[in-house]
């Protein structure tokens, strides 16, 4: 028995991209069908307790969200300033 899986693209924005290897594109992700956003960014070399904006298809959300196949993850630093 297969497992299925959905194919999502990761992009990487502000100081999140430090996490990104060099010179390497945003990039597709291959995970199994449920996974949520506090399982992708479990398999993310970040900071523990990090903090981000996530948006999946423009859409903020929070880490419960299940991702689909063709979602498209926007991760970000939070924006400050005055």
């Amino acid at each position: 028995m297969s497992t299925a899986q959905v194919q999502v693209y990761v992009t990487l924005h502000g100081d999140i991209r430090r996490i990104r290897p060099k010179a390497a594109p945003d990039r597709e992700a291959t995970l199994v069908r449920g996974t949520t956003v506090a399982e992708l960014l479990a398999a993310l070399p970040l900071k523990p307790n990090e903090t981000l904006v996530i948006a999946v298809n423009n859409e903020v959300v929070t880490t419960g969200a299940t991702l689909h196949d063709g979602d498209e993850v926007l991760l970000s630093s939070p924006m400050e300033g005055g």
